[in-house]
């Protein structure tokens, strides 16, 4: 379980979007589901399972990538 709140100023959203929107004119799905889930955590508005099951990974998978951002 993941025990800390992710908090991203307006510049870090900003460049995760742009990032996002860059990797999804590239194709690479892998990257993008890792944008994706550090932004789904750090809305607060989701838990890891619900993240989970909304991009269709493991939990594992979503604690992994929140814990390298």
């Amino acid at each position: 379980m993941l025990y800390f709140h992710l908090v991203l100023n307006p510049f870090q959203k900003a460049e995760l979007i742009k990032s996002l929107e860059n990797t999804r004119h590239k194709g690479d799905l892998a990257v993008v589901n890792r944008i994706l889930v550090v932004l789904a955590y750090a809305s607060s508005q989701n838990s890891v399972e619900d993240i989970a099951n909304l991009l269709h990974v493991s939990t594992e998978f979503i604690r992994t990538w929140v814990k390298k951002y």
